[in-house]
């Protein structure tokens, strides 16, 4: 019985000392300069060794400081298709958020375990999406209707996954959306009110805009730029375009001109 204590202890040895062995040798030949002399003077940095050295080996992997990992009793198809090009790894789901799956791998250089987030495909996210839809207390808000309609058939990927994990997202709502349907405009940093006398230039600009446009300055910034401004997009949000002072150069016709040419 000791004789086998004895073996297993010594065993033991000889794997720490391998593995202090090959980092020593991988931080020298490639570890970054901080490595370098963090180990020179003394420290284990143990984390960084195997953050830079996976870095370089399997990027995307990482050492799951802040969760708790399982594996994870049934997988989705997606995540069996991940594991099937890693070798040895399986998938798991953090204990405390079961709403992400990762991609993990034991004993990475013989003691450590890494995983990698498993991105859910496109269709997956919007299916989950539908029904996180359906089950929102708050979808008789026609706001909140018309906003998840939008990013359920046209918002970014990171916008529907913010949605699926339960986050307002209004704002990347808005600038996504104002992108398309809007180009040039944007939400100000503070609120904007029409401008008493906007130069000549500015009129012509605003007549090529949306017919409910109207010409701005902002409440909050003193500067003598002047904007198009739409309220209520979404019937909530003022959005902006700030006017280029180029345009000075282009005359407006006057109303009444305009009016001469109209009966004509």
């Amino acid at each position: 019985m000791n004789n086998l204590d004895n073996t297993n202890i010594l065993d033991i040895a000889d794997s720490t000392q391998d593995y202090d062995c090959q980092k020593r040798e991988w931080i020298s030949t490639y570890g970054s300069k901080l490595l370098q002399a963090s180990l020179l003077a003394g420290y284990i940095s143990d984390c960084r060794y195997v953050e830079e050295r996976l870095n370089l080996e399997l990027p995307g992997f990482l050492l799951p400081t802040n969760i708790s990992i399982e594996k994870t009793d049934s997988p989705p198809a997606y995540c069996l298709r991940a594991c099937s090009g890693v070798v040895d790894s399986y998938c798991s789901k953090n204990y405390w958020d079961h709403k992400d799956y990762y991609l993990t791998v034991d004993n990475y250089l013989g003691k450590h375990t890494i995983v990698k987030k498993i991105v859910a495909p496109a269709e997956v996210v919007k299916s989950t999406l539908s029904s996180t839809v359906q089950e929102k207390d708050d979808i008789s808000d026609p706001y909140e209707s018309d906003k998840r309609d939008w990013i359920f058939n046209f918002g970014s990927d990171l916008l529907q996954r913010s949605i699926v994990s339960d986050y307002s997202a209004d704002l990347r709502y808005v600038e996504e959306r104002v992108a398309t349907e809007h180009p040039g405009f944007h939400k100000p940093r503070s609120e904007h009110q029409r401008a008493d006398s906007p130069p000549e230039h500015c009129l012509k600009v605003c007549l090529h805009e949306d017919a409910s446009s109207y010409i701005s300055q902002s409440k909050g910034y003193l500067d003598d730029c002047y904007y198009v401004t739409i309220d209520s997009f979404l019937g909530k949000h003022q959005i902006v375009k700030e006017i280029s002072k180029s345009a000075k150069t282009t005359k407006v016709k006057s109303s009444r001109s305009l009016k001469i040419k109209s009966k004509l």
